[in-house]
C-alpha cells in the first residue's frame, strides 16, 4: 500500500548462475498527455447547470452535443462554480467575522445575514460531500488499475517497456478487439423449432426496444461508476434524461 506501483524485474544472468532481481519502487515513467475531462457530480447541485445542459444540447449528433456540454462545463467550472474549498474558506471567514460582531452588537440585519451564510455553507458542504464521494470511487478504481503491464511482446516478437509503445499497442489491441466484424443474425424465430420458447416468449424477444426499457437499464447502473471515454458518469444521463433521453434512445 505504501508503494502501490512497485514491481520486481528479473534481469539477465551475467557473472553468476542466479538472476539478479531489480525492485522498482515508483514504476516505469509514463508519458502522460493532457488531463482528460471528468464530469463533476457537484455541478448538478448548482441551480444554473441544468440550463447549461439544456442550452448546450442542440446538435443532431450526440457526440457533438456531449462535446458542447463538456466545453461549456469547463468554462462554467472556472467562471461560475469555482473552487469548492476556496468558497468554503471564504464563507467560514465571513461567518467568523459576523459572529464576532454579534457578540458585541445586537443586530437583526447581521443575524439574518448569519443565517443566510450558514445556509450557503451547508450547501457548500453538500457539494464537497459529493466531490469526495466521487473522488473516492475514482481513487479506488485507480488503485485497482495500478497493477499495470510493464512489458509487452510485440507482434514482431520483440519485447518493449517503452511507455508510448505500450499505450499504442494496448489501444490497437482493444480497437481491433471491439471493432471486429461480427455476423449479423436475424431476430426472427419463425425458422426451425424452438421447443423451449413459447409464442409469448418469441413475441417478447422480437419486440422493438422501448424508451422505458432503456431508462430502466440506465437506472440499474451505479451513478458513480467509471465514466465513458467522453468523461461523463452515469449520473449525468440519469439527472438530465429529460433533456438527453430522446437522443440517447
Amino acid at each position: 500500500m505504501t508503494f502501490p506501483e512497485a514491481f520486481v524485474e528479473v534481469l539477465c544472468r551475467f557473472h553468476s548462475d542466479h538472476n539478479p532481481l531489480l525492485l522498482r519502487f515508483g514504476g516505469l515513467p509514463l508519458a502522460r498527455g493532457l488531463r482528460p475531462f471528468r464530469f463533476e457530480a457537484a455541478w448538478i447541485d448548482h441551480h444554473d447547470y441544468g440550463a447549461l445542459v439544456k442550452n448546450s444540447w442542440h446538435f443532431p449528433n450526440i457526440t457533438a452535443s456531449l462535446n458542447n456540454v463538456k466545453e461549456n462545463s469547463i468554462i462554467f467550472n472556472k467562471e461560475v462554480f469555482g473552487n469548492i474549498f476556496q468558497r468554503k474558506k471564504h464563507i467560514e471567514n465571513r461567518l467568523k467575522g459576523i459572529q464576532n460582531y454579534l457578540e458585541r452588537v445586537d443586530s437583526a440585519r447581521h443575524s439574518l445575514l448569519e443565517k443566510e451564510l450558514q445556509k450557503e455553507y451547508n450547501h457548500i458542504l453538500f457539494q464537497e460531500e459529493m466531490f469526495w464521494f466521487q473522488k473516492s470511487r475514482e481513487n479506488a478504481q485507480t488503485i485497482i488499475r495500478r497493477k499495470r503491464i510493464h512489458r509487452l511482446q510485440l507482434p514482431c516478437g520483440n519485447w518493449t517497456s517503452d511507455s508510448d509503445t505500450l499505450q499504442d499497442e494496448a489501444q490497437k489491441y482493444f480497437k481491433s478487439f471491439f471493432t471486429g466484424n461480427q455476423p449479423t443474425y436475424d431476430r426472427s424465430f419463425n425458422d426451425g423449432p424452438h421447443p423451449t420458447i413459447d409464442t409469448e416468449g418469441k413475441t417478447a424477444l422480437t419486440a422493438p426496444i422501448t424508451k422505458p426499457e432503456v431508462f430502466a437499464a440506465l437506472n440499474s447502473m451505479k451513478p458513480y461508476k467509471a465514466p465513458g471515454p467522453d468523461g461523463f458518469h452515469c449520473i449525468f444521463f440519469k439527472q438530465y434524461w429529460h433533456i438527453v433521453g430522446d437522443d440517447i434512445f
